[in-house]
Formats: C-alpha cells, sequence, structure tokens
C-alpha cells in the first residue's frame, strides 16, 4: 500500500487486488482478438490475395461476408475494453473518507450520537445489537444467516442475485412454454423479447446506487412481461419473424439464458461462502486509570494532544462521540466529565499478510472466471461452425449465429459479475476509548480513563462507501498503548500544571538596600576646599580620586 496526496486530499493505492480477475480479461481479450482477426482477414481477403489461404476458405460467399465483418470488429471492441480494464484496476485507490465509518460521525458536542451505543457495547466486552436486513428478500437470511452482519454492498450484491435468478428462471420458463404451444415464428419472437429483457435487467442493475427490487416487484414484472411475449408469440405476423428463425435467436435465447443461469448460481454461491463470521462479543476490558494533580483544561489539552499522535499518515482520527461540558465551563474543575470514542484511518493490510476469510470463496470465484473463458471459447467455436455451413453451402448456415453472439456476452457477464467480492479488502486501526472526570470537591484530581482496541475489518471497495459498508472481523485489546498514552498525559499534564502555577506567582521584591552609615566630614579650614560626590552628594576632600562612600570616581582628584 502506498500513500499519495491528491487534488482531494490524501489517498491510499493498493496493488494486486483484482489480479486474477484481470488475469482474466487478459485472457479473454486474446480469446476475443484472435478469432476477430482471422474473421476480419477471411471476410475481406481477395479470391486471389493472400495466396497463402486454403483455397476452400476463399469461396466464402460474397453476400454473407459483411455479417462476419461486422462480428470481427465487435470481437475487437470488446477485446478493447477488456483490455482497458484489465488495465485500469491494477491499483486500488482509495479516496478521502474510504473507506466508510463504522458509525456515524459526531457532528456536534452538544448533540448525542445514539449510533455509537452499539459500538461503545462491544469495546466494553458486551454484544453489539443486530440492525434488520437492509433488502427485501427474506430467502437471503435462510440462506446465509451470518449475512444480517455482511457490510451493506455485500447484502445488496446477493439481492441482486437472487433477483436476476428469478428472472431469468422466468424468462427460460416462458421461452419453454412457448417451445411447446407457439409456432416457430412465436417461438423466435419470445426468443428476442427474451434476450432485450434480459440485456435490460443486467445492464439497469449496473446503475450505481440502484436499490433491488422486492420478490413482489419482479414477479409482477415477469408475470406482465411473459403475458406480454406470449400473446405477441401467437399474433405475430410468420413474415416479420422471418429473419428472427433464420438467425437462430430462439435457440440463441435457450443458449444465453442457461449460461446466465448458470453462471448466476455458480456467483450465489461464491457470496454465500463469502460471509464472514459476526464478531459475537467484544473483548475484555483492558483499560489504564490514572490520577492527574491537573486542572481539567490543561488534562483536555493533552488528551488531545495525545489523540494527535495517533493520526495516520496525516489523516484525523474519526470521532464517533464526545460528550462533554459545554465551551463556557470548559477549564471548571468541580464535577466535570468527559467521554470520548474515536477510530485512527484505517490502513489496509500489507500485500504479503495473509486473507484470513478469502481462502474459502477463491475455489468458488475462480470457477466463475472458468466459466467465463469457457463461453468465450463456446462463443467462437460456435462461429467457426457458422463458417463451415457456409463454406458446404448450407441451406441455413445462420442457426448458430445468434448463441454464438450472446455466448461472447455470456462470458464477459461470468468474469465480471463477482467483481465486488474480488474488491474485498481487510484493514486495521485503532480504537480509542476514554472517560476523563473529577470530583464536585474543588481541587480534586482528574481521573482518567484509557483504552486502546485494535480492530480488524473488511469492506468490499467496488461498494458505495458509507456507514455500513465496513464490518468488525477481530477485536483485541492494547493494555500496553493504553498505559503509555495515560502516563504521557498525566506527565504532560502535571508538568503544564506546574508550569502555570510557577508563572501565576508574582516575582519577589528586591532586598531593600541597607542604610549607610554617616560619614566623618573632616574638619576644613577654609570652605574652598570642599566638594561633593557627583554620585552620592556626601562631601569629599578636594585632592581625593575616589568617593570615600560609593566609590565613584571624581574629577579633577
Amino acid at each position: 500500500m502506498s500513500h499519495q496526496w491528491g487534488p482531494q486530499g490524501p489517498a491510499f493505492e493498493v496493488q494486486g487486488v483484482y489480479r486474477s480477475e484481470n488475469r482474466a480479461l487478459f485472457a479473454r481479450a486474446a480469446l476475443l482478438g484472435v478469432p476477430a482477426l482471422l474473421l476480419l482477414v477471411l471476410a475481406l481477403a481477395d479470391p486471389s490475395l493472400p495466396r497463402w489461404l486454403p483455397t476452400k476458405l476463399l469461396r466464402l460467399p460474397q453476400d454473407g461476408r459483411m455479417l462476419h465483418v461486422m462480428l470481427g470488429l465487435l470481437l475487437l471492441a470488446l477485446a478493447g475494453v477488456d483490455v482497458l480494464r484489465a488495465t485500469r484496476q491494477r491499483a486500488l485507490r482509495l479516496l478521502p473518507g474510504q473507506p466508510g465509518s463504522l458509525v456515524t460521525p459526531q457532528r456536534s458536542a452538544r448533540a448525542p450520537n445514539p449510533d455509537a451505543a452499539g459500538l461503545v457495547a462491544l469495546l466494553d466486552g458486551g454484544t453489539a445489537p443486530r440492525a434488520p436486513m437492509a433488502t427485501g428478500w427474506p430467502l437471503l437470511a435462510r440462506l446465509s444467516p451470518g449475512l444480517v452482519e455482511a457490510p451493506l454492498g455485500l447484502q445488496s450484491w446477493m439481492a441482486q442475485r437472487l433477483a436476476h435468478l428469478a428472472w431469468i428462471g422466468g424468462l427460460t420458463l416462458g421461452l419453454l412454454i412457448a417451445w411447446l404451444l407457439l409456432r416457430p415464428s412465436g417461438v423466435a419472437m419470445m426468443g428476442a423479447l427474451c434476450v432485450a429483457v434480459a440485456a435490460f435487467v443486467l445492464l439497469r442493475s449496473r446503475q450505481p446506487g440502484r436499490v433491488t427490487p422486492g420478490p413482489r416487484t419482479v414477479a409482477l414484472q415477469l408475470a406482465l412481461t411473459l403475458a406480454t411475449g406470449l400473446a405477441g408469440g401467437l399474433l405475430v405476423p410468420e413474415a416479420l419473424s422471418a429473419p428472427l428463425s433464420a438467425l437462430g435467436l430462439a435457440q440463441g435465447a435457450a443458449v444465453m439464458l442457461v449460461a446466465l443461469l448458470l453462471a448466476e448460481l455458480v456467483a450465489l454461491a461464491a457470496g454465500r461462502v463469502a460471509v464472514d463470521q459476526p464478531l459475537a462479543r467484544g473483548p475484555a476490558p483492558a483499560a489504564c486509570s490514572v490520577e492527574i494533580d491537573a486542572d481539567a483544561e490543561s488534562v483536555q489539552q493533552e488528551v488531545e494532544r495525545e489523540l494527535h499522535r495517533y493520526w495516520s499518515e496525516g489523516v484525523p482520527n474519526r470521532r464517533y462521540l464526545w460528550q462533554g461540558p459545554p465551551d463556557g465551563d470548559r477549564g471548571s474543575a468541580a464535577g466535570f466529565e468527559t467521554s470520548s470514542l474515536e477510530e485512527s484511518q484505517p490502513l489496509l493490510l500489507a500485500t504479503g499478510e495473509p486473507n484470513r476469510s478469502g481462502g474459502v470463496r477463491r475455489p468458488w470465484l475462480l470457477a466463475l472466471l472458468a466459466l467465463g473463458l469457457l463461453f468465450t471459447l463456446g462463443g467462437g467455436l460456435l462461429w467457426g461452425v457458422v463458417v463451415w455451413q457456409q463454406l458446404q453451402r448450407a441451406a441455413r448456415p445462420w442457426q448458430m449465429g445468434s448463441a454464438a453472439v450472446l455466448l461472447f456476452f455470456a462470458g464477459g457477464y461470468a468474469i465480471r459479475v463477482a467483481h465486488l467480492l474480488w474488491s474485498r479488502v481487510e484493514a486495521q486501526s485503532l480504537l480509542f476509548s476514554l472517560n476523563c472526570s473529577t470530583g464536585e470537591a474543588a481541587g480534586a484530581p482528574v481521573q482518567l480513563r484509557w483504552a486502546v482496541t485494535r480492530a480488524r475489518s473488511a469492506f468490499y471497495a467496488a461498494a458505495e462507501h458509507g456507514v455500513g459498508s465496513r464490518v468488525l472481523l477481530e477485536l483485541t485489546s492494547d493494555e500496553a498503548a493504553a498505559q503509555r498514552s495515560a502516563q504521557q498525559v498525566k506527565r504532560y499534564a502535571q508538568k503544564i500544571n506546574v508550569a502555570e502555577a510557577q508563572d501565576s506567582r508574582p516575582p519577589p521584591a528586591p532586598a531593600p538596600r541597607p542604610p549607610r552609615a554617616p560619614m566623618p566630614m573632616p574638619a576644613q579650614s577654609a570652605a574652598a576646599e570642599q566638594r561633593f560626590c557627583v554620585d552620592c552628594g556626601a562631601s569629599v576632600p578636594v585632592a581625593a580620586r575616589y568617593c570615600p562612600g560609593c566609590g565613584e570616581r571624581q574629577r579633577g582628584g
């Protein structure tokens, strides 16, 4: 992990999160690019050029080459998209505010934060209350009971899998009914409708922030779609559905629906085992309590400085709870009490550290990548069958064309459907819980209780970052860090209190000068022989060079 500063503030980058997915994308780009180039060479080759082509391949009908050119360009575009996507996600970048906070941060010191009550109870060794399931699919709680404690992004993703399974299963059932009851023209029309609806449902689910509809809504929409498709299949004229029948759209729709159904089932199994074991109970409290002979304001200042020392990479801590006296009573020492709960910026684990919860879900994710590559390879083989039938001058050579094209898209979907599960990242942070209070008596010492807890959490970088997007996996009390911080606050607060007490005392008055003994005045014979010191005013002899009283040098002496 590297720390960088960008236009929006400090950001963190970590390499290798999507390494396996990127390899699958590059492999799929190769599987798409090679047949695309072959198709373009085959379709655009002149009958006399190039000479290295077999003569049998040059017998491709001229009227059917345009579709090969269009498919070759489409495959090249899909390969380019895969390469671009894999290149852009080589490094995972977390912007300021990411990952999301455990609870809603407190905005005002006077307003309480009820969302932090569960976290406070967990840090005190209790159990946090369970939140209800955020999705409207009750079947998810039966498939995976621990999903209630999972991040909201994973819950939404699992609900999306069930909704897609319902759609794909319903469309498959409708296509089967049309195959049994309708004419070939009606079956082709129903196949076209299934392809269009499936593409719309899959593309709509990629919109960020979209809420997955509930089972009743999906059932109602599916019933209306099937009723419309079956009615249209009964009433459609034969002439309108003839091109669809020639392209084998019904067979292609069946192949696509089976492929999507298989991909969704494997993705649901991968998501089911990806749910982490919820944290049942917090650690045993290991707080450090000290008495500080200082005023409350000095202790508060040192507490703020000590919390500032725990900033990670210059990113401020996240304050979940702060309960203190009003601003005007901050310095009062009688009945003073302050409580605080903060978390340092979560830092991602090093690349070499093992992911303790990712080994179970990895086989399912690799199976999804293998399915995507197999679907892509199957699409290329089916299009090769189309080319072979054209060379053999078959009556209906395009029967496998729709299945081949739809398999290409199903392969890309199978690779990308578990992108959220690949983005699971673990982070480490520190939780600081402290309480500072004084007695009612004036001059009572300040009681400081400081606790430090090391937290290991997990989140999904591809999901939205907000409250509930990160889940706690492990909490460990750090008594040594709590002892060190409490003693440091005590030492500096008392030092500041002593220094302020010394500065507040008035400076000592200077010692009075002892009175000077009067100097005996020598008798002078004449007034001209007497003069006085220019400094102290005492009389000095005329010939004296220094004053006998103060020692000042005399002029003319």
